[in-house]
């Protein structure tokens, strides 16, 4: 089993979808979770239908930058003050 309390990074990829760039991946740091929220080291993700058509501009809700991946699955590595639905 590996121990993924010590092995938290400092920094993360994440794609960002602009306009003129398309999709970019950039490096920023891992933020650390607020009252009620937890942290959770991505291990996998999907790209939807939705997704798609925002990155083309077609989406009535979702407009240009944005983070997409909303369908994720990951491990718990940190929790935030009164974070209690989840644990480590």
């Amino acid at each position: 089993m590996i121990d993924v309390t010590s092995a938290v990074p400092t920094t993360m990829r994440r794609v960002i979808v602009s306009a003129d760039l398309g999709p970019t991946i950039e490096h920023s740091f891992v933020p650390t979770p607020q009252a009620g929220e937890a942290l959770v080291r991505m291990t996998a993700v999907g790209v939807c239908g939705s997704d798609t058509h925002a990155m083309h501009g077609q989406h009535p809700f979702i407009s240009l930058p944005y983070a997409p991946g909303h369908e994720v699955t990951g491990i718990v590595t940190e929790l935030g003050l009164n974070a209690t639905d989840v644990s480590v």
